[in-house]
Formats: C-alpha cells, structure tokens, sequence
C-alpha cells in the first residue's frame, strides 16, 4: 500500500525526465551538439568566447541554469500553493527547457 502511494512521484519524476530528454532532442535537432566537437569532454571549461563554450559538463552559464529551474520553481510555489511537490518540478522542468530551447536558437545566439 506505502509503495502505491509513492507511485505518483516516480511518474513525476519520470515525466521531468522526459521533458529534459525531450529537450536534449530539440537541441540536437538544432544542430547543437551534446559534446564539445574537439573530442573531449571537460569537467570545467571557463572560458565563456571560445567555440568550446557550453560544450563541456559545466561552464560559468551553468549555475544560471540551475538558479532558473529554483526560482522558477518558488514562483509556482507562490503562484499555484496548492500544487504539490511533483507538478511544481514537473512544471519548473518544462520552463526551464524551454527557455534553453529558446535561448540557443540562432536568433538569440546571433543577438
């Protein structure tokens, strides 16, 4: 009974990952590639104009990344009280990819 009860979270968490999975997707079907095109992947790339930016694990935009999904996650906590735990992250997830979406677009990388 205790682990039926628990069910609706892994669902939730299931769908944020689908989202951001659904977002990796997106990306790549822009052209943007999921490694860095030199062949190696870094824990830490620092240097924020090079063609190497954003194409390793972290890189001085992702702290940005992760501040977003919290407050984005605090409005829905303001705005919808009454939602629980796993539609709030549900919903900060679908905000947050979609901002990166958007936020690599060419448009906005030109810009």
């Amino acid at each position: 009974m205790a682990a039926a009860k628990a069910l609706p979270g892994w669902r939730h968490a299931a769908l944020a990952l689908l989202i951001a999975l659904a977002g990796a997707a997106a990306l790549q079907a822009m052209g943007r590639l999921a490694i860095c095109a030199c062949g190696t992947v870094k824990l830490w790339h620092g240097v924020t104009y090079s063609s190497e930016n954003s194409q390793h694990l972290i890189d001085w935009y992702s702290p940005s990344h992760v501040l977003h999904g919290l407050l984005f996650y605090l409005a829905l906590h303001w705005l919808r009280p009454r939602w629980r735990l796993g539609p709030r992250i549900v919903a900060a997830t679908l905000i947050e990819t979609a901002w990166e979406i958007v936020e690599n677009t060419d448009a906005m990388i030109e810009r």
